[in-house]
């Protein structure tokens, strides 16, 4: 079967090294622009004339939803990763991460070795399950009767849900970090060229000092990971910590309306009415704070690998250049890979803002809601003890509100002491994020390849 170009797929499928990074920009209609020599490689298209479009170098096998979804996402302005299987021109197919985003009227496409497999083979066992269904629509379509990627979208949708993938957003939140710390893991790191001498070096340098000053940045994508899933459970926790609170109310109201109930039984009810509003208040503000805490987070981890992914990119294709694999694009790529950098690190700083202005909130609204919940857990107890004054048919009126009540306090909530396990990871993240020293290295950066694009063509 032979694609654009005549090229025909054979069973043949290419390894890409771990440090093999690569990129393409494309104009907003898919047309590649501008690659470095990994892309050639890998590729076997001519480097200075990279030839066709993204379907071009995509394998048949390929569907049209995923790339439905990145381009949509591109659309909104906002990165899109997806695992991807490309067609070099012999035939052969190799399997790239990519990660994609707008950087002014281009789109700029990062590849790398897919390197968390467990999460990569999923989606492509999906693949195959997807392609049929857009082959079947794709007649129809030709028919003028609705959109192959359309067919399969739902299907794709559904299948990565599993995964934790339930937007668009989730194939770069979900999928990215891991990929970025396990390259971080196995990679020999960013090149080095000692012997290197004029901008191209001192680029080089500062890609390194981009590098050290955001390596502490790596170490917590983990703890953040582990934060997101402490801060959703919080979430999760809040609306059964509130029900349980109403079986309190509920179970202290129907005693309070027993004929002959002990006296202090109404004024009880009433208090342990009012701290478990209270305290049902601070739940729903903790449930909303908790969630948006756990968006904040998962986009942040995003923003730190995307910084990284293109640090390691600009560094690499550095070195390329020092090594002497000429380009005619050379300056124009590396404007866009730094623009990308430069924005990447402006989104890193909004996000972090955010992540630490939700996280300064946390602790105080969990010790609110600890407070009023505990509060509440008191005054039952004082409810207990005066209920069991009661005789004769009050006391036999009590009784299951009463028992209630002792499973209700019995049961406890386990809810509070992990709101506070939580209170406590906030407060004790260690913050490493050093926004003046990266402003000023990124500035420097943006100043260098300006000082290299007066030493190289055009």
């Amino acid at each position: 079967m032979a694609i654009e170009g005549g090229v025909t797929p054979i069973d043949l499928e290419h390894e890409i090294g771990v440090d093999d990074y690569f990129f393409s920009t494309t104009d907003r209609k898919g047309i590649i622009e501008e690659a470095n020599s990994v892309f050639s490689r890998l590729s076997q298209y001519d480097r200075e004339r990279p030839d066709g479009t993204h379907v071009t170098v995509g394998r048949p096998e390929m569907h049209g939803s995923e790339f439905k979804l990145a381009w949509d996402q591109l659309k909104e302005g906002q990165p899109a990763c997806a695992y991807v299987k490309n067609m070099a021109a012999d035939g052969g197919t190799y399997w790239v991460f990519a990660t994609l985003m707008p950087v002014g009227d281009k789109y700029l496409s990062v590849r790398m070795k897919p390197l968390a497999t467990s999460v990569k083979n999923a989606p492509e066992g999906l693949y195959r399950e997807v392609r049929p269904i857009e082959l079947a629509a794709r007649a129809a379509w030709e028919a003028g009767r609705g959109k192959p990627a359309d067919a399969g979208l739902g299907m794709l949708v559904e299948g990565l849900a599993p995964l934790g993938v339930t937007s668009p957003d989730d194939l770069a939140l979900t999928y990215l970090p891991m990929e970025v710390s396990a390259h971080e893991r196995l990679s020999s790191g960013l090149p080095r060229r000692p012997y290197a001498t004029g901008p191209l070096a001192e680029l080089l340098a500062v890609m390194h000092g981009i590098d050290e000053r955001t390596r502490s940045l790596v170490s917590q994508l983990e703890e953040y990971g582990s934060l997101v899933s402490s801060l959703e459970q919080s979430s999760r926790d809040a609306a059964p910590a509130t029900e349980r609170l109403r079986q309190f109310v509920r179970a202290s109201q129907a005693g309070a309306r027993v004929p002959g109930a002990p006296e202090m039984i109404q004024p009880f009810t009433a208090r342990l009415t009012e701290h478990a509003a209270a305290a049902s208040d601070r739940l729903s503000a903790l449930d909303s704070t908790m969630s948006a805490l756990a968006k904040d987070v998962r986009w942040l981890r995003m923003r730190i690998a995307l910084l990284r992914l293109h640090n390691r990119m600009v560094g690499t294709f550095c070195a390329e250049l020092i090594d002497g694999c000429s380009a005619a694009d050379a300056v124009s790529s590396l404007q866009v890979l730094a623009s990308a950098l430069a924005r990447g690190a402006d989104e890193l700083d909004i996000s972090m803002r955010a992540v630490r202005v939700q996280m300064s909130k946390a602790p105080a609204l969990i010790q609110q809601a600890v407070r009023d919940a505990d509060r509440a857990l008191r005054v039952a107890t004082k409810w207990r003890g005066e209920a069991q004054l009661a005789d004769g048919a009050a006391e036999i009126a009590l009784r299951p509100h009463l028992h209630r009540l002792q499973q209700l306090s019995g049961e406890g909530f386990d809810e509070l002491r992990r709101f506070y396990e939580v209170a406590a990871r906030c407060a004790f993240l260690p913050d490493t994020y050093d926004h003046d020293g990266l402003s000023a290295q990124v500035r420097r950066m943006t100043e260098v390849v300006g000082q290299v694009a007066q030493t190289m063509p055009a």
